[in-house]
């Protein structure tokens, strides 16, 4: 019998210390195939406005924050490429726009929503490590878009 293979992660939630973003895997038209995340949420004060749209990279990591960053390319001799996914060894460069810390991601919206309400949030805060711990485990090792940054001091905790 065949290997079921994993559905592909395509939306979450992620709540930061001032707002709440949609996280989607790909663009909507064939001319932006890349992720973005839309500020659907603010509490106070931001340098990025209600209602932007982060999408100046190729992949978005899950670090201490969001970070959408340009895989950086090397071209063998063989004519082949391959890309440096890790954030950790992207030169920083290559990163673009990035977020607040991280307080939690989830699946559900209106868990995303619960979590944004409250008032005395702390960067991954600890009452919801389950819905994160769900969301970094549905984004994978190998999703096409999206990655989970596990190197000490710039991951979530909770990934590392």
């Amino acid at each position: 019998m065949a290997k079921m293979k994993k559905k592909e992660l395509q939306v979450f939630f992620a709540v930061t210390m001032t707002s709440i973003y949609r996280v989607v895997a790909h663009g909507k038209t064939k001319y932006q195939p890349y992720p973005y995340a839309k500020k659907i949420g603010l509490r106070g004060e931001s340098q990025l406005p209600l209602g932007t749209v982060i999408d100046d990279g190729m992949m978005i990591a899950v670090a201490k924050h969001l970070q959408s960053y340009i895989p950086e390319g090397h071209s063998m001799v063989s004519c082949q490429t391959s890309y440096v996914r890790n954030l950790a060894d992207v030169n920083t460069m290559w990163w673009k726009t990035g977020t607040s810390p991280i307080v939690a991601l989830f699946l559900k919206k209106r868990e995303a929503l619960d979590c944004f309400e409250q008032t005395d949030l702390v960067p991954c805060d600890p009452r919801w490590l389950d819905q994160t711990k769900a969301v970094i485990a549905a984004i994978g090792d190998d999703h096409p878009t999206f990655t989970v940054c596990r190197f000490p001091g710039l991951g979530l905790p909770v990934a590392i």
